[in-house]
């Protein structure tokens, strides 16, 4: 977050355009800011990702990308005078899911020999660590999600005395050549210089800890997409998230593919009892149909399956309003809730 804080001004009025683009359809919502108020989703559009014959998954991805600001500058525009008497957008965050980015978990682990105060500086330290340049890659985020002293995690860490400190940060990059094409399209409908890239799992992750503060310990499972992600909580922090590759494409949304995430966080750290789901309305039930199918005996060690929490729309009443009477995309509506909760004057 600790990008986005900088790149956004946040005054007490403002309208916002949220664009998620996922493996297989990009969307977008128009938000409304007023003060301390649950923010207004004004407009929202999904689209499907369609390749046509002989055009890869990317060049679809961008056509349709294309289509939408087509939409947003026509239909969401005017739904936007209609509500605000202006037209004028103040900032656009663009979440982007896998296989367009991809996110990693960064460690950096201090150790000394005699004990040391933990400072701002060791963090500063971790997150010019984290974002290392990488060639033909830019990073869109990088999110301090934990910091453990002497091995236990600590949600207040500045001035304790400790001999070792551990520090994650989770780094979002994408290929640059694809970023200079969104930003250059997200341009065609703004003036502003207000815009910045997050990848997915880091929002809906931050998003999720605002909603159910009081999980402490739980596996997120996100499925909004064919590509599905697996993230670990665990004591408050996130400390692992399972995707698939960068230029993965299908529909991998598999009984066989969830085992796999699964396992991968099982080599490391044990299953919390717990998971949340993150899927879209219409597709919950078919989800739950394929996480039930795995065998749980081998990743929690039980032969009972885990406690399976699904997240829907219905469950942001009261964090997010909207007009009409068809709820927006959820993984929109966790922008929304995310945006809300950015550090900014009110």
């Amino acid at each position: 977050m600790s990008f986005l804080r900088e790149l956004f001004r946040i005054e007490r009025k403002e309208s916002v355009v949220f664009i998620d683009i996922g493996a297989s359809r990009v969307s977008a919502a128009v938000v409304r800011y007023v003060g301390s108020e649950v923010p207004l989703i004004i407009y929202s559009r999904v689209i499907a990702i369609e390749p046509q014959s002989n055009e890869s998954n990317t060049a679809a991805m961008l056509r349709t990308f294309e289509q939408l600001i087509t939409v947003l500058r026509d239909e969401g525009r005017a739904a936007l005078l209609r509500a605000t008497s202006a037209q004028h957008i103040d900032a656009v965050l663009v979440a982007l899911d896998a296989p367009w980015q991809e996110t990693v978990i960064y460690k950096e682990e201090t150790v000394r020999e005699r004990d040391f105060t933990f400072t701002k500086a060791l963090v500063t330290e971790a997150l010019e660590h984290a974002v290392i340049p990488k060639e033909g890659k830019v990073y869109t985020d990088a999110s301090v999600v934990g910091t453990f002293l002497n091995g236990y995690p600590v949600h207040a860490p500045y001035g304790h005395v400790t001999h070792r400190s551990r520090v994650l940060v989770l780094t979002s990059c994408m290929p640059e050549a694809l970023h200079t094409v969104l930003r250059r399209g997200v341009r065609s409908l703004t003036r502003t210089h207000r815009v910045a890239f997050i990848g997915g799992a880091s929002l809906r992750y931050q998003a999720m800890r605002i909603a159910f503060a009081h999980e402490e310990n739980a596996l997120v499972l996100d499925a909004t997409s064919p590509l599905p992600e697996v993230a670990l909580i665990r004591n408050g922090f996130l400390v692992m998230v399972s995707s698939a590759p960068e230029g993965t494409s299908g529909n991998l949304l598999t009984t066989e593919s969830l085992t796999r995430h699964c396992a991968e966080i099982a080599k490391q750290y044990p299953l919390p009892r717990t998971v949340f789901l993150l899927a879209r309305f219409d597709q919950v039930e078919q989800v739950k149909q394929t996480f039930n199918a795995m065998t749980y005996a081998p990743l929690w060690l039980t032969h009972n399956p885990p406690r399976l929490l699904e997240l829907t729309t219905k469950h942001m009443n009261g964090l997010v309003s909207y007009l009409g009477t068809a709820a927006p995309d959820l993984p929109l509506l966790l922008m929304a809730l995310y945006y809300r909760y950015l550090e900014r004057p009110l």
